[in-house]
């Protein structure tokens, strides 16, 4: 009989380390790891679906150098809330995951605490992976995107993942990125961003802070959040010329609390026919929340049944 397996269980197993990893990892890394909450391997689970599935085989084919950027990359691996359930941060998920026919010419990771990109170093040279293809930095991805860019050869395509806690890519850094032939993965915090006007970043976060204080004194309160998200995609939009098209994927902790993977890519001469598997994603990504997740860990955790009882 086949064995049917729901849909999250199966991306969020491909993410998990197994137990006789974990210690070795956390080893191997000073014991340093990000927490993370439980809605958070949504955005991993989604990351890992396009650049597994999708962008890695196309593009592979059709350019010399393909390249991928983290401007916010951790530790490499993730300690889910208050469980003991570990799982691949996004370093170590590119790193791990795609097969080495297919693999980018060169990985760029940074994080700004010292501590995590010294324990993700550590990690990187356990993966065997060799140490030409990829860099790490140690500093505000602010401050590193100009190095990062001056090292690509063209031609070339490069896949870019976004993922800060707030608003600490300044709208100066994105507006680079935005004029790179690239896809963008980027991790917008829907609910928070709103909450911290007059924040320290918020001018240089947004292209035009003006744009940012109308939409506070002109539109209902419920709807501000929404308003910001938009702007801030027509802002990017607005950078790309015409050939751009875009998807929201919504990740939930429950009703009131959420925030947006903005993934942006440009129009192909084929109308973009993997497109739908992107959509694919975001219809199972937007059914899931928190509690979701947490219920799949146990699951596959083996704290409920096992997966052999679906």
């Amino acid at each position: 009989m086949t064995i049917r397996i729901p849909w999250l269980d199966r991306q969020l197993e491909k993410l998990l380390i197994s137990r006789d990893e974990i210690e070795s990892l956390k080893n191997i890394g000073n014991n340093i790891y990000d927490e993370i909450r439980a809605w958070s391997p949504l955005k991993l689970i989604f990351l890992k679906y396009y650049a597994v599935g999708i962008y890695t085989p196309i593009i592979k084919r059709r350019y010399r150098n393909m390249y991928y950027v983290d401007l916010f990359s951790g530790s490499g691996i993730n300690k889910i809330e208050r469980k003991q359930d570990f799982c691949l941060g996004s370093p170590l998920l590119i790193s791990k995951l795609i097969p080495e026919s297919i693999r980018f010419n060169k990985m760029f990771f940074c994080d700004k605490e010292s501590a995590k990109t010294e324990a993700l170093n550590l990690r990187m040279k356990s993966t065997g992976i060799s140490e030409n293809s990829y860099e790490i930095y140690s500093g505000d991805c602010n401050d590193c995107i100009d190095d990062i860019i001056s090292s690509f050869q063209s031609p070339n395509h490069s896949l870019i993942f976004i993922d800060p806690y707030s608003m600490e890519i300044s709208w100066t850094t994105m507006n680079k990125i935005l004029k790179l032939q690239s896809d963008i993965i980027f991790c917008f915090q829907t609910v928070q961003i709103p909450r911290a006007h007059e924040g320290e970043n918020l001018e240089s976060f947004f292209k035009d802070i003006e744009k940012v204080d109308e939409i506070y004194a002109t539109t209902p309160r419920g709807s501000v959040r929404e308003a910001i998200l938009q702007l801030y995609i027509n802002d990017m939009l607005s950078e790309r010329a015409e050939d751009s098209i875009y998807e929201k994927i919504r990740i939930k902790k429950d009703r009131r609390f959420f925030y947006d993977i903005i993934f942006m890519t440009r129009k192909t001469s084929g109308d973009n026919p993997w497109m739908k598997a992107i959509r694919d994603a975001k219809n199972q990504i937007e059914k899931n929340t928190s509690e979701a997740v947490k219920r799949s860990l146990n699951v596959l955790t083996g704290r409920q049944r096992t997966l052999r009882s679906y």
